[in-house]
């Protein structure tokens, strides 16, 4: 618990017994002694104590129930320990560095054709909520010029709505992300950027119906005069000296739908102001939005020749290979493993490089080969030729593929010399736009490069950049590939 701050709590049926109070390292150690009996359900509970749970750390020592006159041990009396009074509730108190910033924005595109949301939501209508974080969370990035101070506790995250619909974190699934990029060459031609980002990953659905995917607010400064440095502030950004190229998105779905893209609505913020605590909760009727069935489409054909196969020579090693790559087909996404993607790639075949390590993890086999998308499963396979150079062994197996992280095989593989040795399956990440092995704003700003959704890409010419940024492989550089892309960032750098 050293450096941390947390408060141990012994809840039954409902109600609080036991409270701690704030300890930290230097805390003496605490008996509980608390009486269940009659009690059905015990919970045993630790808070951040309302800062956040950067280095937090806690145990129960040696908890257990007794019963009968079994003799309770005493609790050995700390004076040096003042423990506050809270307020009995099961939602931990936000602390002092609480920011809550209150938002409106106004809808500019709302992209849903099978009518999901009945037209609830309209081009031209306000979107008002708030989002709240902890100015003290710690960050968790190690770049200089990254900031990402991510929440998974509640009351942090952002609540919003609009035409009698709720968009809002899971206060039971809180995976609330603010990222600050100051001063970035995210073009690598010495161009420096500021970025301000919120990410919401956790979220309630709309009703039993509809799912809520992600929300996301990002603003841009291609002067980078709006960040100074990558310290979370507790005031809100300054709208005039940022740009809002996307805005605030949000995204769902019908709720077990394998494709995650049934709507998107994009908004520009147009004023946020801090408040002095969290709105308390207005009641509101929210209409259950009746789903338009979509028609299971058929599952394309491919009408193009057969693609060609790896052939292996006799007596050759080989790699039989299992993948299923991100928005393609049926490798899902960071954010949810069984979404579907593209069904039908405008590339069927894909080039991957193999690498192979021995135990002391040096390199002693790199080799490129192709594997071939089947549209029936969704996935890629194909075999790689490793010649007859690798002896039988044991050995740790990694694969790349252009637009996805490095990823290594599960488990150590057992290769053995002049056979086929089929690998286990394999997920690899999109989003390494720029193929360095990780994903970030220097991807986000080859990708926004190539945008062509509501207006003309604003600077694209170059063939090779669309192709790369075209992470969801069906032609353009949409709001697929962007969506795709903001459910990978919860995956930094490639194995």
């Amino acid at each position: 618990m050293a450096g941390g701050t947390v408060a141990y709590e012994v809840w039954a049926d409902g109600a609080r017994l036991f409270d701690s109070g704030t300890m930290n390292g230097g805390s003496s150690t605490k008996a509980v002694n608390v009486d269940v009996s009659g009690k059905q359900e015990l919970k045993l509970v630790v808070t951040d104590a309302g800062d956040g749970n950067g280095a937090d750390w806690a145990a129960w020592a040696d908890a257990r129930l007794i019963t009968g006159n079994a003799t309770l041990p005493t609790a050995t009396p700390t004076p040096n320990i003042v423990v506050p009074t809270k307020t009995p509730t099961p939602t931990p108190t936000p602390g002092p560095n609480l920011v809550v910033v209150s938002l409106t924005a106004r809808v500019k595109s709302v992209d849903d054709k099978p009518n999901l949301l009945n037209g609830a939501i309209k081009v031209g209508q306000t979107i008002t909520g708030y989002y709240a974080y902890n100015a003290s969370t710690q960050d968790e990035n190690t770049f200089s010029y990254f900031g990402d101070y991510r929440h998974k506790q509640s009351p942090y995250g952002i609540f919003l709505q609009s035409g009698g619909l709720k968009f809002e974190t899971d206060p039971n699934n809180v995976n609330f992300l603010l990222e600050l990029v100051n001063d970035y060459d995210g073009r690598g031609d010495k161009v420096l950027i500021d970025n301000y980002v919120l990410q919401s990953y956790g979220n309630k659905p709309l009703n039993s119906t509809l799912s809520v995917g992600n929300i996301s607010w990002q603003l841009d400064d291609l002067t980078h005069q709006a960040l100074s440095s990558t310290a979370l502030s507790s005031t809100p950004p300054v709208l005039s000296q940022w740009q809002s190229d996307f805005g605030l998105t949000l995204m769902g779905n019908l709720i077990g739908s394998i494709d995650p893209y049934g709507y998107l609505i994009r908004a520009d913020v147009i004023s946020v102001d801090k408040l002095s605590g969290i709105p308390k909760p207005t009641p509101t009727l929210i209409p259950t939005a009746t789903a338009t069935p979509v028609p299971s489409l058929p599952t394309p054909t491919p009408t193009s020749p057969p693609l060609p196969t790896s052939i292996i020579a006799p007596n050759a090693t080989a790699l039989s290979l299992n993948l299923f790559l991100h928005g393609i087909g049926k490798g899902g996404d960071s954010s949810n493993s069984h979404s579907g993607g593209n069904s039908n790639p405008s590339h069927n075949q894909r080039s991957v490089r193999i690498q192979i390590f021995n135990s002391n993890n040096q390199i002693v086999l790199s080799k490129d080969g192709l594997v071939n998308y089947n549209p029936p499963s969704g996935n890629f396979t194909g075999n790689i030729d490793l010649g007859n150079s690798i002896p039988t062994g044991v050995y740790t197996v990694k694969i790349k593929s252009d637009q996805f992280l490095n990823n290594i095989v599960p488990g150590v593989q057992r290769i053995v010399q002049n056979q086929t040795n089929i690998l286990p399956l394999t997920i690899l990440t999109s989003g390494d736009i720029n193929n360095d092995n990780r994903i970030n704003v220097l991807d986000y700003n080859i990708l926004i490069d190539c945008f062509s959704d509501l207006k003309p890409a604003r600077n694209c010419s170059d063939h090779s950049k669309k192709l790369s940024s075209d992470i969801t492989d069906e032609g353009d550089v949409n709001q697929f590939d962007y969506n795709l892309f903001l459910r990978e960032l919860t995956n930094i750098q490639g194995d």
